[in-house]
């Protein structure tokens, strides 16, 4: 059975331009992609993305007690039109629609501030994406006739790089600052599995998402 993945729902509320960003959209459009499979679809029609986000959204008005009726019976009859599969699709296709337009544009002013404040958020991208695909190509380099999917990366991750220092390419010093870099695996507070990266030994931002590999997997293949 396909694993169901769990987003950060937060994102969705305020579109923000974050490091979170690029991990979102590809885990819409990869959900989009799984929900073409009927048989997929099937196997987890009343706990998939679309059913995740509806009750992300019935859940936040009850909690901020908007006294919408309304609102929750439309939510409610969503829930059941998208236990169809077209349905289903056409829904997942709206919303990655009006967040890239929102991505494209249409932030709202506080969540725009809050990105801002980010002091080199896209520098802090840009180091994380390096560090990460380092640590694959490193697998890759160990074990050339592996499989290569995430589950078999995921594996040899620490096997491979565990307490391997990882320095900034010389040409790219100047632009993204120096420092040593390590990885390992591990888990967040509601167990999921994550990527922890330190530099200089102290955490270096937000973990990354063990999902998130897969595109860099897909690149290196």
């Amino acid at each position: 059975m396909k694993k169901i993945i769990y987003l950060n729902w937060d994102i969705t509320d305020a579109m923000r331009m974050s490091d979170e960003w690029d991990s979102w959209r590809y885990d819409l459009e990869y959900e989009i992609d799984n929900m073409r499979d009927k048989e997929i679809f099937a196997e987890c029609k009343n706990q998939n993305f679309a059913q995740q986000y509806l009750s992300h959204a019935e859940n936040t008005i009850i909690k901020n007690d908007a006294g919408d009726s309304s609102a929750l019976s439309l939510i409610n009859d969503l829930k059941e039109s998208i236990k169809e599969h077209e349905a289903c699709l056409i829904f997942m296709k709206a919303l990655q629609i009006i967040t890239i337009t929102n991505r494209a544009g249409v932030v709202p002013k506080l969540a725009q501030t809050q990105a801002e404040m980010k002091e080199g958020s896209g520098t802090t991208r840009e180091i994380k994406k390096l560090i990460i695909k380092a640590a694959i190509r490193n697998i890759f380099k160990k074990y050339p006739d592996m499989k290569k999917t995430l589950g078999a990366v995921w594996i040899k991750f620490d096997i491979v790089n565990k307490n391997i220092p990882f320095e900034i390419p010389k040409n790219k010093i100047h632009i993204l600052g120096k420092g040593v870099y390590t990885v390992k695996k591990g888990k967040d507070k509601k167990g999921n599995e994550i990527v922890i990266i330190f530099k200089d030994k102290k955490k270096f931002s937000k973990p990354y998402a063990k999902r998130s590999l897969q595109k860099h997997i897909n690149e290196l293949k």
